[in-house]
């Protein structure tokens, strides 16, 4: 039987954007705020996201592929309170950019 998910209402945002009134609107009206860091790789983003979200209340980031690609991404994402990763992968370059195993 398949798990019956709840659709999602999100709204993308950029980094500078990081701040209570945005991480609190999403909250109280059940969407999703998804900041797009997707220019800053792992190293990048871990004095960033301490920095603009001290509390801890981003859950959902958009990267790159190549973030997500990265072996310390793991790590990164056991120090934040980020639950939720999405990657843009454009048609044209996913098949060079993913593994083998993410394909089709």
């Amino acid at each position: 039987m398949a798990e019956h998910q709840a659709p999602i209402i999100a709204f993308v945002w950029r980094p500078e954007e990081i701040i209570p009134p945005v991480t609190q609107m999403a909250h109280r009206t059940g969407s999703r705020a998804i900041f797009d860091v997707s220019t800053m790789g792992v190293e990048a983003l871990r004095p960033f996201l301490r920095k603009a979200d001290p509390g801890g209340h981003v859950r959902d980031i958009k990267i790159s592929a190549s973030t997500l690609m990265d072996p310390s991404l793991g790590s990164w994402l056991q120090e934040t309170g980020v639950q939720d990763i999405w990657v843009e992968c454009h048609p044209q370059f996913s098949q060079e950019i993913l593994p083998p195993f993410w394909r089709d």
